[in-house]
C-alpha cells in the first residue's frame, strides 16, 4: 500500500487546500469506499492511497508521518 498527504484538510465542516483556497466540489472527490469517515474524531487531513488496485482518498490524522505531495506553479 503506498500513500501520499494531498494538501486538504478540513476545519470545522469544510474542505479546504493548505492554503485556505475552497475546494469547489468536495463530494465529487474520488473517496475510497466508506471514506471520509473521521475515525475517533482525528481524521482531518486527506492522503491519496493505493491499495491493491484502488486508488483514492481517504481521511487520516495529519500527525501522522506521510509523505508529503507538494504544488508547484509551472511556467508556460
Amino acid at each position: 500500500m503506498k500513500t501520499a498527504l494531498i494538501g486538504l484538510r478540513i476545519r470545522g465542516e469544510t474542505w479546504s487546500w493548505v492554503g485556505r483556497s475552497p475546494l469547489a466540489t468536495p463530494s465529487r472527490l474520488p473517496w475510497l469506499h466508506g471514506e471520509p469517515n473521521n475515525l475517533r474524531g482525528r481524521e482531518d487531513c486527506a492522503e491519496v492511497k493505493y491499495k491493491q488496485k484502488n486508488v483514492g482518498f481517504n481521511d487520516v490524522p495529519c500527525v501522522l508521518p506521510n509523505t508529503i505531495l507538494c504544488e508547484v506553479k509551472v511556467e508556460q
